[in-house]
């Protein structure tokens, strides 16, 4: 599935490997909040803990994977939480599972993990694992419903599929009712926090490709295969058309004086999310 990119794919992520980047939606306590409440029903202020509380109520899973699994803190934590026993962790950054194995390591998990760099699609006999985990790495996938056709197969009977992901629009090819609400929100926000460019610009798909050739490569593809693939599956709309965008720029230095602009934020995405416009999912399945 990877093929064709793999080294330049490698090498993006590589580069990224040991660097923290700036404040992310999934950073911010009032979007994971209005997330987690989709997913389990609680405001939960971390982006991980409500999909790790739905897992502990199904675990605890003996043998689990995850493919593209980065530095693997996610995994990590559901390892020190007993939800899973042992994790096959896969990426194609042997600089980033370096990071991961060492961090591993230090809190005495080493022989929690086994770290693989490389394709898992191309070796994972059938009938493997309890819990094929899916957080923000189907999205890179270039091919969507091979990735879950994958996971189907190598999935024991019983076992259970989550996916925590991007699913909007492919290469980001937001819509202009998007961009247009996002425009006018930004431009009407106090000075103090009003950018000098108020608009959120839709980039070409070739420049997507330059950038990172996995990046919602295949996105829009993900629900329709879940829904095919896993007919009885849990799948929840998480929102995301505006909120990860509105205050590109503007969170960090905002005060709590601001507080009030969240709520106009996720008003507005929950208005987005009931017409349908929604670009971040949650599922859960079990194979039959």
């Amino acid at each position: 599935m990877l093929t064709e990119n793999k080294a330049r794919i490698a090498a993006k992520w590589n580069a990224h490997a040991g660097k923290t980047k700036g404040t992310k939606s999934w950073d911010i306590p009032q979007y994971c909040a209005y997330m987690n409440i989709e997913i389990c029903g609680e405001p939960l202020p971390a982006v991980s803990r409500g999909p790790h509380m739905r897992l502990k109520e199904l675990g605890p899973f003996k043998h689990a994977v995850s493919v593209g699994c980065g530095r693997a803190t996610k995994e990590q934590a559901l390892l020190k939480s007993g939800t899973v026993e042992r994790f096959d962790l896969f990426d194609l950054s042997d600089q980033r599972l370096k990071v991961a194995k060492a961090r591993y390591e230090e809190k005495g998990q080493g022989d929690k993990a086994n770290f693989v760099v490389g394709d898992a699609f191309a070796t994972t006999p059938r009938n493997t694992y309890d819990l094929v985990y899916w957080s923000a790495s189907l999205h890179h996938m270039m091919d969507a419903r091979a990735a879950l056709e994958w996971s189907r197969e190598v999935l024991k009977p019983g076992g259970v599929l989550m996916v925590h992901e991007y699913t909007g629009p492919t290469r980001w090819q937001w819509s202009d009712d998007m961009l247009d609400c996002l425009y006018r929100f930004r431009a009407a926000l106090p000075p103090h926090l009003r950018p000098d460019d108020p608009s959120i610009k839709r980039p070409t798909v070739e420049q997507m490709i330059a950038r990172d050739p996995s990046e919602a490569a295949d996105s829009e593809a993900i629900l329709p295969a879940l829904k095919e693939l896993f007919p009885d599956a849990e799948m929840r709309a998480l929102g995301g058309a505006i909120f990860p965008h509105a205050l590109r720029g503007i969170y960090d230095r905002m005060t709590p004086e601001d507080d009030w602009v969240f709520d106009m934020v996720l008003a507005l995405d929950a208005a987005f999310r009931a017409k349908g416009d929604s670009h971040r999912s949650f599922a859960l399945a079990r194979k039959r």
